[in-house]
């Protein structure tokens, strides 16, 4: 099973052609609900950063039915923009485990999804959340991408309430640095009083590996983690990653 995860996983080589990418990734079990995707086409880089409900066996398979569905989605048409992906892989999730159906139990199974899309040559970038923001590092300072609060797959038609994803577009700056992640550093209990590491302090700490280049970023991170963690168990799987220009 790991064997089969790791190689739906972008190649390390496959990505550095493109994009300067450093990432933490460290799965809590053997097979991991966190995975990370990334598709050139012609025109555009995309990248994703994707926590699945659960981790270990049925996280896995979440893993599995997610990354190939994003892969059909952009090799169809790379024009589409991040929130047009969100819906389509949130329509394809919803039909493939048949959640609009009302009868018996409800599979609320789901994803939550960074997702952003670089046109090098433009050096335009759009990103959108769902359930997940995105951190970008520019002129010194941290900004955070307002995100949708809704997730990929799940049920909400009790609610009534239809989702609604959020498109940000920005323009590359160099020194830019875009960070994209799953919860699992930030929810990780550990520290002097053995709390959770905390949303604030991975956006603080993330502005203060900022500059450095992105192999050395990769190596910070783990190490951060491992301080925090200290002799805790790993409470979730880690993905944590930087993107930088």
């Amino acid at each position: 099973s790991k064997r089969i995860q790791e190689s739906l996983l972008p190649l390390d080589s496959y990505m550095g052609e493109y994009l300067n990418i450093g990432y933490f990734y460290q799965p809590k079990d053997i097979v991991s609900g966190d995975f990370y995707w990334f598709r050139r086409t012609p025109k555009y880089c995309f990248i994703a950063a994707v926590d699945c409900t659960g981790h270990g066996v049925p996280g896995a398979f979440m893993s599995f039915i997610g990354s190939s569905m994003l892969d059909e989605i952009v090799l169809q048409n790379e024009e589409l923009d991040p929130v047009e992906i969100l819906y389509l892989l949130d329509e394809k999730v919803n039909r493939v485990l048949n959640q609009h159906s009302f009868k018996g139990e409800r599979n609320m199974d789901g994803m939550d999804v960074a997702i952003c899309k670089f046109d090098l040559k433009s050096k335009i970038a759009m990103v959108s959340g769902a359930g997940r923001p995105i951190l970008i590092y520019s002129n010194g300072e941290i900004i955070k991408i307002k995100n949708s609060i809704y997730s990929i797959g799940g049920s909400y038609q009790d609610e009534g309430a239809d989702k609604k994803f959020i498109l940000t577009e920005r323009t590359i700056l160099p020194g830019d640095d875009y960070f994209i992640f799953s919860d699992g550093f930030a929810d990780q209990n550990g520290g002097p009083q053995n709390k959770k590491y905390s949303s604030s302090r991975l956006t603080n700490y993330l502005k203060e590996i900022a500059t450095l280049d992105h192999v050395e970023q990769a190596l910070w991170m783990r190490e951060e983690f491992d301080l925090w963690k200290g002799k805790n168990h790993q409470v979730d799987d880690i993905l944590l990653m930087s993107i930088k220009f």
